[in-house]
Protein backbone atom coordinates (compact mmCIF):
# COMPACT_ATOMS: atom_id res chain seq x y z
CA UNK A 1 0.00 0.00 0.00
CA UNK A 2 1.23 3.34 -1.35
CA UNK A 3 0.09 6.95 0.16
CA UNK A 4 -1.37 9.48 -2.34
CA UNK A 5 2.44 10.17 -3.42
CA UNK A 6 3.22 6.85 -3.67
CA UNK A 7 5.32 6.42 -0.24
CA UNK A 8 5.07 3.12 0.97
CA UNK A 9 2.94 2.72 3.95
CA UNK A 10 3.19 -0.82 3.95
CA UNK A 11 4.54 -3.78 2.20
CA UNK A 12 7.90 -2.41 2.65
CA UNK A 13 9.41 -5.65 2.93
CA UNK A 14 7.20 -7.17 0.24
CA UNK A 15 9.15 -4.15 -2.51
CA UNK A 16 12.17 -4.97 -1.07
CA UNK A 17 12.12 -8.66 -1.97
CA UNK A 18 10.44 -7.91 -5.44
CA UNK A 19 13.67 -5.67 -6.33
CA UNK A 20 15.92 -7.94 -4.89
CA UNK A 21 14.34 -10.69 -7.85
CA UNK A 22 14.39 -7.89 -10.10
CA UNK A 23 10.49 -6.97 -10.52
CA UNK A 24 11.03 -3.17 -11.21
CA UNK A 25 7.37 -2.45 -12.28
CA UNK A 26 4.13 -2.37 -10.41
CA UNK A 27 0.48 -1.88 -10.82
CA UNK A 28 -1.14 0.85 -8.80
CA UNK A 29 -4.60 0.85 -7.77
CA UNK A 30 -5.97 3.83 -6.61
CA UNK A 31 -8.75 3.68 -3.84
CA UNK A 32 -9.95 5.84 -1.37
CA UNK A 33 -9.76 3.03 1.51
CA UNK A 34 -14.05 2.02 1.00
CA UNK A 35 -13.80 -0.80 -1.14
CA UNK A 36 -11.84 -3.60 -0.78
CA UNK A 37 -8.95 -4.16 -3.43
CA UNK A 38 -8.64 -7.74 -4.68
CA UNK A 39 -6.20 -9.15 -7.23
CA UNK A 40 -7.07 -11.87 -9.46
CA UNK A 41 -4.38 -13.50 -10.26
CA UNK A 42 -5.23 -14.86 -14.33
CA UNK A 43 -2.48 -17.57 -13.52
CA UNK A 44 -3.40 -19.55 -10.80
CA UNK A 45 -6.15 -21.88 -10.05
CA UNK A 46 -6.56 -22.70 -6.24
CA UNK A 47 -7.30 -26.46 -7.65
CA UNK A 48 -4.34 -26.70 -8.33
CA UNK A 49 -0.36 -27.01 -6.42
CA UNK A 50 1.16 -23.96 -7.29
CA UNK A 51 -2.11 -21.63 -6.06
CA UNK A 52 -2.46 -24.19 -2.79
CA UNK A 53 1.25 -23.60 -2.08
CA UNK A 54 1.13 -19.71 -2.19
CA UNK A 55 -1.38 -20.12 -0.30
CA UNK A 56 0.07 -21.90 2.06
CA UNK A 57 3.27 -19.85 1.80
CA UNK A 58 1.69 -16.81 2.56
CA UNK A 59 0.23 -17.65 5.54
CA UNK A 60 3.32 -19.54 7.25
CA UNK A 61 5.06 -16.10 6.21
CA UNK A 62 2.90 -14.31 8.33
CA UNK A 63 4.07 -16.17 11.09
CA UNK A 64 7.76 -16.32 10.94
CA UNK A 65 8.76 -13.43 9.21
CA UNK A 66 7.65 -10.69 11.22
CA UNK A 67 10.16 -8.25 11.41
CA UNK A 68 10.21 -4.17 12.69
CA UNK A 69 12.29 -1.41 11.32
CA UNK A 70 13.28 0.06 14.54
CA UNK A 71 13.76 3.43 13.18
CA UNK A 72 10.15 3.43 11.08
CA UNK A 73 8.84 2.69 14.95
CA UNK A 74 10.64 5.92 16.17
CA UNK A 75 9.76 8.11 12.85
CA UNK A 76 6.00 6.95 13.75
CA UNK A 77 6.20 8.58 17.02
CA UNK A 78 7.45 12.03 15.55
CA UNK A 79 4.08 11.85 12.94
CA UNK A 80 1.49 14.73 14.60
CA UNK A 81 -1.16 12.37 16.18
CA UNK A 82 -0.11 9.13 16.02
CA UNK A 83 -1.02 6.64 18.36
CA UNK A 84 0.85 3.61 18.94
CA UNK A 85 -0.75 1.90 22.01
CA UNK A 86 -3.21 -0.08 20.43
CA UNK A 87 -0.46 -1.99 18.89
CA UNK A 88 2.17 -2.35 20.70
CA UNK A 89 2.38 -2.76 24.80
CA UNK A 90 4.89 -0.19 26.89
CA UNK A 91 7.19 -3.54 26.74
CA UNK A 92 6.80 -4.88 23.22
CA UNK A 93 7.62 -1.21 22.18
CA UNK A 94 10.77 -0.46 24.32
CA UNK A 95 11.82 -4.16 23.03
CA UNK A 96 11.25 -3.34 19.71
CA UNK A 97 12.95 0.23 19.77
CA UNK A 98 15.68 0.47 22.45
CA UNK A 99 19.02 -0.88 20.57
CA UNK A 100 20.30 -4.28 21.97
CA UNK A 101 22.81 -4.07 25.00
CA UNK A 102 24.50 -6.82 26.78
CA UNK A 103 23.06 -7.45 30.16
CA UNK A 104 25.42 -7.43 33.27
CA UNK A 105 26.98 -10.06 33.98
CA UNK A 106 25.39 -12.17 37.42
CA UNK A 107 25.23 -15.11 39.30
CA UNK A 108 21.72 -17.05 40.63
CA UNK A 109 21.69 -19.24 42.73
CA UNK A 110 19.08 -22.11 41.92
CA UNK A 111 17.37 -23.90 44.72
CA UNK A 112 15.16 -26.96 44.15
CA UNK A 113 11.88 -26.67 43.80
CA UNK A 114 9.73 -28.22 46.30
CA UNK A 115 6.31 -27.77 45.00
CA UNK A 116 4.58 -29.10 41.53
CA UNK A 117 2.14 -27.38 39.63
CA UNK A 118 -0.88 -29.83 37.93
CA UNK A 119 -3.05 -28.72 35.14
CA UNK A 120 -5.95 -30.73 35.06
CA UNK A 121 -8.57 -30.25 32.41
CA UNK A 122 -11.93 -31.86 32.90
CA UNK A 123 -15.11 -31.90 30.87
CA UNK A 124 -17.45 -29.59 31.28
CA UNK A 125 -20.41 -31.54 32.35
CA UNK A 126 -17.56 -33.23 35.02
CA UNK A 127 -16.69 -29.80 36.51
CA UNK A 128 -19.30 -29.88 38.99
CA UNK A 129 -18.27 -33.38 40.47
CA UNK A 130 -14.14 -32.34 39.95
CA UNK A 131 -14.82 -29.07 41.60
CA UNK A 132 -15.86 -30.59 45.15
CA UNK A 133 -12.52 -33.33 44.88
CA UNK A 134 -10.45 -30.05 44.21
CA UNK A 135 -11.96 -28.16 46.98
CA UNK A 136 -10.95 -31.87 49.38
CA UNK A 137 -7.56 -31.43 48.03
CA UNK A 138 -7.48 -27.76 48.99
CA UNK A 139 -8.26 -28.31 52.24
CA UNK A 140 -5.05 -30.03 53.10
CA UNK A 141 -2.03 -28.08 54.02
CA UNK A 142 0.46 -26.84 51.84
CA UNK A 143 -1.93 -27.37 48.67
CA UNK A 144 -3.16 -24.73 46.51
CA UNK A 145 -5.87 -24.99 44.30
CA UNK A 146 -6.80 -22.60 41.53
CA UNK A 147 -10.18 -22.68 38.56
CA UNK A 148 -9.95 -21.26 35.53
CA UNK A 149 -12.23 -22.15 32.24
CA UNK A 150 -10.42 -21.33 28.59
Amino acid sequence: MVDKNGAIISGNQTAEAAQALGLEDAIVVPSDGTKLVVVQRTDLDLNEAKARELSIADNRASEVSLTWSPEALVTALDTPNIELSPYFTDGEFEELTVPDEPLPERTIELKPQKFVRVLISVPLESAILAREHFDALGKIDGIEVDYGAN
